[in-house]
């Protein structure tokens, strides 16, 4: 039985697994089973995504396309970012752009907003097995 599950356990943990720390916000606006899941990297950049338990990525639903076109005059695929901590990166307004997947990343200042209300994933343990 011992022998079963570490075969069943992954001989090196995932890129995700290993970089970052998860952070869970259960039913998102209110909306059941809305679950977002937000990646924390170790040099404070997050990285928004949807949980496991999200109802796109459950029944076996796929995701057919993602787009980054908000208006004909706007795109987030020329968003530009530079500088020294990204001091000039653009806070996006979640409401302005219902139902559009999208990358974000956030200044170290906004990262306790964006984990507010989050709770910490059970269970994890970063770099366990290296």
């Amino acid at each position: 039985m011992a022998t079963e599950q570490l075969a069943a356990e992954p001989a090196v943990p995932s890129l995700v697994d290993r970089y970052f720390t998860r952070w869970y916000k259960a039913d998102v606006k209110g909306k059941p089973c809305e679950d977002h899941c937000v990646l924390q990297h170790s040099n404070r950049v997050c990285v928004i995504t949807l949980a496991e338990s999200h109802p796109v990525l459950q029944s076996g639903k796929t995701i057919e396309s993602i787009s980054y076109q908000i208006s004909t005059n706007c795109s987030r695929l020329q968003n530009k970012v530079s500088g020294k901590f990204k001091r000039k990166i653009r806070e996006y307004q979640m409401e302005n752009h219902q139902g559009a997947l999208r990358p974000l990343q956030m200044k170290a200042k906004l990262q306790q907003r964006a984990t507010e209300g989050i709770k910490r994933s059970h269970g994890l343990d970063m770099n366990q097995k290296i």
